[in-house]
């Protein structure tokens, strides 16, 4: 996303917060992801950690996790995104994370295991794409081993 972009809109949802008393879990949530979308993945951390503090959404912990892996702290983004599986296994994108953060882990196999079951549930193209890359990332580490 545009650098200047991201920076207003980030001004904006300040105004919106002080001035018209936005939802705090929605404004946390929102500007952790526009601090995401700059890599300021330790100010996102931050504001993810606070919209935590007022509910427990999964996709939240999910997004903790991606973080976290973005930092190379890929132990922490494991614990997250488990915890966010547990709480909503059936959702795809939670689990392809999960996935991804277990397999650069080296945990092929549970990888693997959450990959099939991802496979068999759905039929959207760009998840199965996804499937197939990480698939690919398996095979390749196996490779090496």
């Amino acid at each position: 996303m545009n650098f200047f972009l991201t920076i207003i809109k980030l001004i904006y949802v300040h105004i919106a917060f002080v001035g018209f008393g936005i939802d705090q879990e929605y404004f946390y949530i929102t500007r952790a992801n526009y601090f995401a979308d700059l890599g300021l993945f330790n100010y996102a951390i931050g504001n993810y950690k606070k919209a935590l503090e007022l509910s427990e959404d999964p996709k939240v912990i999910a997004a903790l996790g991606w973080c976290y892996s973005q930092i190379d702290q890929l132990k922490t983004s494991l614990r997250y995104y488990k915890t966010a599986h547990r709480k909503k296994p059936e959702d795809i994108d939670i689990s392809l994370g999960l996935a991804y953060v277990q397999l650069y882990n080296g945990n092929l196999q549970e990888s693997k295991k959450l990959i099939t079951v991802i496979e068999a549930n759905t039929t959207n193209e760009q998840y199965l794409q996804e499937v197939e890359r990480l698939y690919g990332l398996i095979e390749a580490e196996l490779s090496t081993l």
